[in-house]
């Protein structure tokens, strides 16, 4: 179970959920400026370990845990749930995110990425780094899993959320 904007985990609170590990999480230490935050709960048949290597979290830029999943039914299964708040530097999104895409394509291995990036997917062709990430993320061949807008109003449609898995 992935969760972004976990922005208030208290030490002495019991977040725990039958059938699951305790939660992982990472926060920010200030939340005057916004929630942000990443957090999963592994379930607890399955044995995991926190990728320190590949789990970047800039706070306010790129807010991400990466975690592998080491007995999944059908190996080794990397999961990346990242968070970018609205108005960050998407090339800086970028450049973390296509290093832990490279480090696991180098490993031979797949990949499931969930996200609430708010960066809309929608407008690539209008605007140059968010076609940058997309081309950045297809180079390895992922498809996304949500292709229809996350957010709608009465004024537009935005796809902010991310969920691509690579096979």
């Amino acid at each position: 179970l992935g969760y972004i904007e976990v922005f208030h985990i208290h030490e002495n609170v019991n977040y725990s959920i039958d059938g699951y590990h305790p939660i992982i999480y990472r926060t920010r230490p200030d939340t005057v400026r916004g929630r942000g935050g990443v957090a999963l709960y592994i379930n607890e048949l399955l044995q995991y370990i926190v990728r320190q290597d590949l789990s970047v979290f800039i706070s306010h830029a790129y807010e991400s845990l990466f975690v592998e999943i080491g007995n999944a039914p059908i190996g080794n299964k990397p999961i990346i749930i990242a968070n970018t708040p609205p108005f960050a530097d998407i090339d800086n999104f970028t450049r973390h995110l296509y290093t832990a895409l490279n480090k696991i394509n180098e490993e031979h291995k797949s990949v499931f990425i969930l996200g609430d990036i708010n960066i809309d997917f929608q407008k690539f062709e209008s605007h140059a780094k968010t076609n940058s990430l997309i081309e950045s993320i297809y180079s390895f061949g992922i498809p996304p899993l949500i292709t229809k807008p996350t957010r709608i109003t009465d004024f537009s449609q935005q796809l902010l959320i991310m969920c691509i898995l690579i096979y």
